[in-house]
């Protein structure tokens, strides 16, 4: 296979590594419609207004929903991997990703409306998520808000 660097073919061997030498430390590469792009977003400061997790809101959650409909890791009880998570974290084209610790799946409005009125009581942030298929980012957690996925 070969690709176009200034008018020029080469193996397309050398134009990965072309193009990752000329990509500074801490932007990532994502292949866009047959070019590479370069992107560097900016993460906002998280803000300490909101509440972090303790275990103790995970124990109320658990009240809510049952436990086969959450996912957690250790750091807020849980017994779930990051890797379980992962997808939650990250949008559909893995440009942007998040940070949650705790996603929950209620299955009636009734147990997202508990679950949003104590977050609400608690100051905990939260983000809706449906398919997660949205191209700009929107439903992906930006630092370690409950992802709420409807």
């Amino acid at each position: 296979m070969f690709a176009s660097i200034r008018g020029r073919y080469v193996p397309a061997k050398q134009l990965v590594s072309t193009v990752r030498a000329a990509v500074p430390r801490g932007r990532t590469m994502l292949p866009t419609a047959g070019l590479i792009s370069r992107v560097n977003y900016h993460k906002p400061a998280r803000n300490e207004a909101f509440k972090r997790l303790t275990k103790d809101d995970l124990g109320f959650f658990r009240t809510i929903v049952p436990s086969e409909t959450i996912l957690a890791t250790a750091q807020v009880g849980g017994t779930a991997d990051l890797i379980e998570l992962e997808g939650f974290n990250a949008d559909w084209l893995n440009k942007y990703r998040g940070n949650s610790q705790l996603v929950l799946r209620p299955k009636t409005t009734e147990q997202v409306s508990q679950i949003l009125q104590y977050c609400n009581t608690h100051n905990i942030a939260v983000v809706p998520q449906g398919g997660n298929t949205g191209l700009v980012g929107g439903s992906v957690p930006v630092h370690d808000e409950i992802v709420l996925s409807l």
